[in-house]
């Protein structure tokens, strides 16, 4: 188990729209709903360019930042307000003891859940934007 000070925290994210990637790039909305500031589902990690302004400044390891376009296919309007934020730290849910959490750093579980490190977490706290955390992988089974 992970020492006490060295759990993974969860990004608590609640997205109201479904999304899935085009072989151009693009993510399609597959359910319609509200674009949150932040979505996460499989394999792909989508923020609002401010939030992606504010992560650039926080020399984070292992991660890169590309634009994003968001395609509303019912309405044809494309959304160009998102950056996607490409995590290179992936493990499974079988392999969460053996993680570095040194530094400052996002990670992704199973393709589809957020992650940041304990160092990451504090930065996130102080950036002036509204996090939700929950400690560990209690919330994992």
């Amino acid at each position: 188990m992970f020492k006490e000070s060295m759990q993974a925290y969860h990004v608590e994210i609640t997205n109201q729209t479904n999304l899935n990637q085009l072989n151009d790039g693009r993510f399609q909305m597959i359910k319609q709903g509200r674009l949150d500031p932040v979505m996460v589902g499989y394999k792909y990690v989508l923020i609002k360019n401010t939030i992606a302004d504010v992560l650039k400044k926080l020399d984070i390891q292992g991660v890169t930042f590309k634009p994003a376009t968001i395609w509303n296919r019912k309405e044809d309007i494309e959304d160009h307000s998102y950056t996607q934020l490409e995590v290179n730290q992936h493990f499974d849910s079988a392999n969460t003891n053996d993680l570095d959490l040194s530094g400052s750093q996002f990670l992704v579980m199973d393709n589809r859940y957020l992650f940041v490190s304990p160092e990451l977490m504090l930065k996130l706290g102080n950036s002036g934007i509204k996090w939700a955390f929950s400690k560990g992988f209690s919330n994992f089974g």
